[in-house]
This record gives C-alpha cells, sequence and structure tokens, in this order.
C-alpha cells in the first residue's frame, strides 16, 4: 500500500487493532515502510547496476475457503506487467510453477483467475526502474487448516524447499548474469519487431 493508506483500521472487514493505535505509534509504522521501500530502490538499483536488469518475486499466500475449489494453488497477477515485453518469462515461470508436486495437493498455477496484481509494490517499483521485472505471487493456503491454524509440515516443507519454487528456472536464477542475458534477450527481441514494424509502415 502505499505511505498514505499503509496503515490500516481493518481488513477483510476484520478489525486489525484490539486498541487504536497512538499517533506515535502509527508514525514508526510508516517510517518503517518507507525504509522498507528505500533497501528496495537501493537492492534493484545496485542489481540492475551490476547485471543490466532484475527480477523480484511479490511472494504472498492466501486463504482459499474465500475462493472456488478450483481456484489456483498459484496465482500470478499481471495486470501492472507489461506482457508485451515481459510475456516470455512470465509464461515460463507459470509453466514451471505446473509442475511443482505436494504432498496430496494437486497443483494448478495460472494468471489473473483470483488476484490481478494490483499491489503498490509492483506499482512503486515500474514507476523507478526500468529494467526490473516484478511478478506478484499468490499462493493458497493449502499448507494449513485456515479454521484450526493446524500446519501439514509435509506441505509447509516442501513449499519452503526453493529449489521446488523454481523448479525449471534455476538456469535463470542460479546466476544474476543469467537473469540479465535472458532479459536482455527479450529486449532484443522487441527492439528487433519494432523496428521491423517501423520499416513496414
Amino acid at each position: 500500500r502505499p505511505v498514505a493508506t499503509c496503515v490500516y483500521k481493518k481488513a477483510w472487514g476484520k478489525q486489525v487493532w484490539h486498541k487504536s493505535i497512538s499517533a506515535r505509534q502509527r508514525q514508526l509504522s510508516i517510517e518503517k515502510h518507507k525504509r522498507f521501500y528505500r533497501i528496495l530502490d537501493a537492492l534493484i538499483e545496485k542489481v540492475e547496476q551490476l547485471y543490466g536488469a532484475c527480477i523480484v518475486f511479490d511472494m504472498h499466500s492466501y486463504n482459499g475457503f474465500r475462493q472456488s475449489e478450483s481456484a489456483p494453488v498459484i496465482n500470478l497477477g499481471t495486470e501492472q506487467v507489461d506482457m508485451d515485453r515481459w510475456q516470455r518469462v512470465v509464461k515460463r515461470f507459470e509453466r514451471q510453477l505446473n509442475n511443482i508436486k505436494l504432498q496430496g495437493v494437486p497443483v494448478r498455477a495460472a494468471s489473473n483467475e483470483v488476484f490481478y496484481g494490483r499491489g503498490y509494490l509492483i506499482a512503486h517499483t515500474n514507476s523507478r526502474f526500468e529494467n526490473t521485472l516484478v511478478i506478484p505471487c499468490e499462493v493458497k493456503k493449502v499448507f494449513m487448516d485456515e479454521h484450526t491454524g493446524e500446519v501439514f509440515r509435509l506441505v509447509l516443507d516442501e513449499l519452503k524447499d526453493i529449489q521446488k519454487l523454481i523448479k525449471g528456472l534455476r538456469e535463470l536464477l542460479s546466476s544474476p548474469k543469467r537473469i540479465a542475458s535472458q532479459i536482455k534477450k527479450e529486449l532484443s527481441y522487441n527492439l528487433a519487431k519494432f523496428g521491423d514494424e517501423r520499416r513496414s509502415k
């Protein structure tokens, strides 16, 4: 959320605070928000300087009981992603997510079925960085009983295995230089396409 609305009183219709926070507590929260984005900006700026490009995976979890049973286990929100530029990277990530195996849970990954990627983090990043791709990613809470809070350890442990979450993308994620190389290929492809369109007019 932007600074103006980053401290809120209700979420999903439920009261956040048992007791209203003080003006000082609110200001401290706002300062933490600002500090987070200063750090994020510094990290992205450094990665772009070193490697020419950056990918940010904006990971969240969502309440499955609020959705239909057919809702995807992993939802990518691409509404704020420039899909003309990044479609091949995003779709490749989605295909690899569909290969994840979880204990007793059929996994389906899809784009824009539950959430659309309308969050502030991607908006903030898009407004400041030209060569950074942000992929908002929501994981259904299949790792727990949402009503009792009981954790399903086998599923949670598998989700904690980062190698599983990025299975098939290791060649992109194992080296930042390879990330830059892949994204530069996307840039070259789109520049060439743009040139062809200009010449055909």
